[in-house]
């Protein structure tokens, strides 16, 4: 006994020791790791410039670039990109390459095919290739100064580097362009849509499919309400000829596509001219708003070099360049040049389409069109899998695209047996002149030419809105659209009976304008067609709620100043619940509740101003209130298609409720609702469920206890303990419908956190450029240990912003780095 008990003492002592050694030891890497923060001043001597760069960061962290010549202007910015981003940068790289499960392992595998599936890398590298001579500089150089930051390091790598266990890789100007290609494929969703519609037409007839999905205002057609109680599905299902029944696998869908592509997409943006400011001239506000991460997808920086005569073309120009650059890539994507300032919001066009291909029956490998079968295009492809095995793929790709249904088998249900599902997507043609459009921008010196660096986009499309310092203010909807006929870009379309792929919308009929009479112009993702256009541009935008806002903002103030806009972005005001709330208590009233909670509630509700504030009750029972309603109307007609599409769906939920009662009746029952009774059983639901997550006593409940803004790690926000020590958290306001948007996953655990919105902001004023303010979140460095990693998160939800004047005032320089020609 007594032997035993000694060996079970010296095991316990040896396991505790051994713990205590683990713990030393992770302790002390973790020190090690924290000493990878960049050394940001001081002297470097690297290879590959010509003359010395200065380096000189101010309070904000922002990084003023100054070269003799623009070759090494761009090459300065690859280093403190590298310096900043490094893992950011990589793992953008990654996931464009479709290599993320070499260094992650088999979670990541699934993400790897489907996107070596579409070849974005391939394609990348082929671009490069056959680039023109002058944007060839800008890439290369860029690329020389990311590689000499690797050359140059010492010590640990960023922290997700020791985690992960590898080292980066040599960056080339393929990377870069790969990286431009995903973020193309991001901002062009309209494609997965398509398969949506689908599927409730296998449950729907159209013209409730129509009504569940358009998302907008000026709805031309108003149909005439079905009879109560009606049967609504003796339609559904003969809509679409030659194409497989997609009802029994349409949910797989997302599982064969990686998270990083269902883009939630809102920004907003506008100009006025010189007649409605204080100062004469134009102010630009500019707004995109994306998913919030740590760190986030915008790096600010001020680059400015001195003309090369000896240079050709564009690449003898000065550079003086202010504003948001995306770490990976050489340009300015927002921002200003001197002359022109320019903002951008995603369009929200048609501009990619899925065909179904019917495979030939009497010949493998081959699909039909209308000239016949056609073999389908192929290559190998491996996806290298780290702690498992290695994936193989034979890729197939049609006249339309590649095969997305060959990727996994729940994705290859989608087609059945006899068909395949392929994309035409403008991000994976060929020779993209989308760079070049880039680069030619970032030297427009006035409107005009700038509007004219745009007929090059291809992809992503998006609302350019553009104003220059001789006045002149324009917008184009720029980027390539396919010139189909109405409506055909709604649904998978039959490959076996398409004609040849539709041609190119022309630059000139997109939408735009250029100095228009009213001297304003303003887009949050509504639609810019105007009557009598000549192609059909899609259906997909987003309600006008955040753009009349807008207007509203800027007719009650006859002339504009920065800081009227700086207010207009911030702005809690929502005119979705100004519009919608009455309606709602007006049915509740009907229903006459007697709960005296409902009645402290209502009370609330009724005195609410409409805006969502931090510290008020009531935006967080109205947007309960709404959730809970569209469960109530829309589950028992979508059934197992209801959580993909659930949202606040604010303009159906009010025509329901004023004309389309009849969508009020639950079908799953054998009594028939009416519409006071789902308002106050969706009422009655959301309370109780706000009592569960924020306690019995409403005084209590707040705005921001639940719309609370999260900057999670794109990586390491899915892991327990890392996702507490990698992300930043802090209460909020605003809403979906809210120019200070708060884009939610009201389908999710978490329906009402601020998981979307405004990661940088910035007003122009084009008399004074160094007037012009910024702001970005949640800070300028990728490094956790840093701690410029979130130090604009308290200024951002206090509202501040900042300048970034063209030189740093005296006494505001935080770091001095100078790189010397070896």
């Amino acid at each position: 006994m007594r032997r035993m008990r000694k060996i079970l003492y010296w095991t316990l002592g040896g396991i505790g020791a051994l713990a205590g050694l683990l713990v030393v030891v992770a302790v002390a890497y973790i020190l090690w790791l924290s000493q990878s923060v960049p050394v940001r001043g001081g002297g470097v001597q690297v290879g590959g410039i010509a003359r010395p760069v200065t380096v000189q960061r101010d309070m904000q962290d922002v990084p003023y670039i100054r070269a003799g010549g623009q070759a090494d202007a761009y090459f300065a910015l690859g280093f403190v990109h590298a310096q900043e981003r490094l893992w950011q940068m990589d793992i953008y790289r990654r996931i464009a390459a479709g290599r993320m499960a070499e260094v992650v392992g088999p979670l990541a595998a699934d993400a790897d095919a489907f996107i070596r599936t579409l070849g974005i890398y391939r394609l990348a590298k082929a671009d490069a290739a056959q680039m023109p001579e002058q944007l060839r500089m800008p890439f290369d150089s860029y690329a020389a100064g990311v590689n000499a930051y690797l050359q140059h390091h010492k010590g640990p790598w960023p922290p997700e580097f020791g985690l992960l266990f590898y080292e980066p890789e040599t960056w080339t100007a393929a990377d870069s362009l790969a990286i431009g290609k995903l973020l193309g494929l991001m901002l062009t969703g309209n494609w997965q849509r398509e398969l949506t519609r689908a599927a409730l037409m296998k449950r729907l007839p159209q013209e409730d499919v129509d009504f569940l999905l358009r998302e907008r205002h000026d709805d031309p057609q108003e149909r005439q309400s079905a009879a109560p109680g009606a049967d609504r599905r003796s339609d559904a299902g003969g809509a679409m000829p030659g194409l497989p029944d997609l009802a029994r696998a349409v949910a797989a869908l997302p599982e064969a596509m990686p998270g990083w592509f269902r883009l939630q997409g809102a920004s907003a943006s506008w100009v006025v001219d010189g007649k409605h400011t204080e100062s004469g001239l134009p102010i630009l506000a500019s707004d995109p708003h994306l998913a919030f991460t740590a760190p986030g997808i915008w790096y600010l920086a001020r680059l400015a070099a001195d003309g090369d005569p000896a240079a050709a073309d564009l690449n003898r120009r000065p550079l003086a360049l202010t504003g948001a650059t995306a770490p990976g890539l050489p340009f300015h994507l927002l921002g200003h040049n001197a002359h022109v300032a320019w903002g951008a919001t995603t369009a929200y066009t048609d501009a990619a389409d899925l065909y179904f291909e019917r495979l030939d029956p009497e010949q493998e490998g081959r699909y039909l069109t209308p000239d016949g079968a056609e073999r389908f295009q192929s290559r190998d492809e491996v996806v290298k899998v780290r702690f498992g095995d290695d994936r193989s793929l034979k890729v197939r790709q049609s006249r339309h695209g590649p095969v997305i249904s060959d990727v996994q088998a729940k994705a290859r249900a989608l087609a059945g047996d006899s068909h395949a599902v392929a994309l035409r997507h403008p991000t994976l043609f060929p020779a993209d002149s989308s760079p070049l459009a880039l680069y030619r921008m970032q030297f427009a010196t006035n409107v005009a030419e700038f509007r004219d660096a745009l007929r090059l986009l291809v992809s992503p499309m998006q609302n350019f809105l553009f104003a220059d310092t001789e006045g002149g203010i324009g917008h184009v909807s720029a980027g390539w659209l396919p010139a189909r006929d109405a409506g055909t870009g709604k649904l998978p379309q039959s490959g076996a009976e398409a004609a040849a792929p539709p041609g190119q919308v022309p630059f000139e009929a997109l939408p735009q304008s250029m100095n228009p009479a009213g001297g304003r112009i303003v887009n949050a993702n509504n639609s810019m067609e105007t009557p009598g256009d000549a192609y059909d541009f899609g259906d997909d935008y987003d309600l006008r709620y955040r753009a009349d806002r807008v207007a509203q903002m800027l007719e009650a103030d006859p002339l504009h100043d920065v800081a009227d806009s700086t207010a207009m972005q911030t702005d809690t005001l929502s005119l979705m619940a100004r519009e919608l709330r009455p309606l709602l208590l007006q049915k509740l009233a009907e229903a006459k509740p007697d709960d005296p909670d409902a009645a402290r509630a209502l009370d609330l509700l009724h005195g609410w101003d409409d805006r969502m504030s931090a510290n008020s009750a009531a935006p967080l029972i109205f947007t309960a209130w709404l959730r809970e309603l569209n469960r109530h109307l829309f589950a028992d007609e979508l059934g197992p298609d209801f959580d993909s599409w659930w949202d606040l769906h604010p303009v159906q939920a009010a025509r329901v409720l004023s004309r389309e009662m009849h969508w009020c009746d639950d079908k799953t029952t054998e009594q028939q609702e009416a519409c006071a009774e789902q308002c106050a059983e969706s009422f009655d639901a959301a309370l109780e469920s706000l009592r569960a997550e924020y306690g019995d006593d409403i005084s209590d409940w707040r705005w921001s206890r639940a719309h609370r803004v999260k900057f999670q790690h794109p990586l390491f926000g899915f892991v327990p303990f890392l996702d507490e020590v990698l992300h930043t958290s802090a209460p909020a306001e605003g809403g979906s419908y809210t120019l200070d948007r708060g884009g939610m996953n009201i389908s999710g655990s978490d329906p009402f956190a601020k998981i979307h919105g405004a990661a940088y902001r910035a007003v122009y004023d084009m008399a004074d450029l160094d007037r012009s303010l910024y702001s970005v979140v949640p800070g300028q460095s990728g490094n956790p240990f840093d701690a410029d990693f979130s130090d604009k998160v308290d200024g951002w939800i206090d509202d501040r912003y900042f300048p970034i004047p063209a030189e740093i005032p005296v006494g505001e320089v935080q770091h001095d780095m100078t790189l010397e020609p070896r």
